[in-house]
This record gives structure tokens, C-alpha cells and sequence, in this order.
């Protein structure tokens, strides 16, 4: 669930902004440049609690943070998307505006990845409802990422939280 942040009643969630944390974490140690990667989100809570989140700072140096309004009419190798809401009332705020919709999605070259409740976009947005039933025809969407190691093909596990990261690849490679 998504929780209020104090300034100015913006949104955040935790449980994304650690797993982008530790995707991003990832990465890193999967040999990726940190300038290759920008982290987006639609909210200005959930901003700052991505920054509290890439800790330690000096490991992060070079990965952007961003609002998707100050993204317009720029790209990156890697997009990190995290949308945030995920609430009762079945309300989605800026992810129903299409050219937000437009830039968060459309800014990636090589690799894309979003976290999000998609079922509560899926009903409330006809966009978004034809958005997730492409990706899902592509195989695209699940409930976790698949982490398949590069010297043990066959070793296989799925991160949903940012402690499975920890977990199975602790130092970005399968602990074997």
C-alpha cells in the first residue's frame, strides 16, 4: 500500500522504492554504468523516498532520480518506473494523464522496467488497460522479477521484494 508522505501530502511506497533500490543495486553489479540508468517516478514523495533508499550515496553516483514531468524529451539505456499508486478507493492521480503515461513510458533504449499495482490501472484507465494486455501478450508482466544467474543457467529465483535481491544474489551474482 501506498503511504502519504508529510510534504505537501505527496505520494509514496516504500516496498517500491526499496525494490527499485535493489534493482538498481543489481544493476549496478551486473556491470551496467550508473549513468545508464535513470530511476522515474510520477510523484514527488515517492522521489524522496527513492533517494533515502540508494544508500549508500557514494555507490549511487551518476544513477538519476527523477520526476517523469522533468523528464520530457530525454532518454537513458535503463528506466527504472515505479508508479506508486496502489489504494482502496481505486484512485490513480497523474498516472490517468496520457502524455505523463507517454514520457514514463517511452524513455527507455535497451531496458525497461516498472513496478506497480496493475490491476488497479488496468481497471481504472482504458490507456493503461490496453498497455498491460500488450505486455501481457509479450510475456511481460508478472508479480516478480526472474533472476536467472550467468554461470548457472539453471539456477533460477524471483525477486518481488528488495530482500530477495539480498537474498539470492548478494554481491549481484548467484551466491554459488
Amino acid at each position: 500500500m501506498q503511504d502519504f508522505t508529510q510534504e505537501g501530502k505527496s505520494r509514496s511506497n516504500e516496498h517500491e522504492a526499496k525494490f527499485m533500490a535493489a534493482l538498481c543495486r543489481y544493476l549496478i553489479l551486473q556491470g551496467y554504468e550508473r549513468e545508464q540508468i535513470t530511476v522515474l517516478t510520477a510523484y514527488v514523495g515517492q522521489l524522496t523516498q527513492l533517494k533515502k533508499e540508494l544508500v549508500p550515496k557514494d555507490f549511487f553516483v551518476g544513477v538519476r532520480v527523477c520526476a517523469v514531468d522533468n523528464f520530457q524529451g530525454e532518454e537513458n539505456d535503463i528506466i527504472l518506473l515505479s508508479l506508486v499508486r496502489s489504494n482502496e478507493e481505486g484512485k490513480i492521480g497523474f498516472l490517468q494523464i496520457e502524455n505523463r503515461v507517454c514520457v514514463a513510458l517511452s524513455r527507455a533504449k535497451k531496458g525497461f522496467f516498472c513496478i506497480g499495482n496493475i490491476s488497479l490501472l488496468e481497471a481504472k484507465s482504458t490507456l493503461w488497460s490496453k498497455i498491460i494486455k500488450d505486455m501481457r501478450a509479450s510475456g511481460n508482466v508478472g508479480k516478480a522479477l526472474t533472476l536467472t544467474c550467468q554461470n548457472h543457467p539453471q539456477k533460477v529465483s524471483h525477486a518481488s521484494c528488495a530482500d530477495d535481491f539480498k537474498t539470492w544474489a548478494p554481491e549481484g551474482g548467484y551466491t554459488l
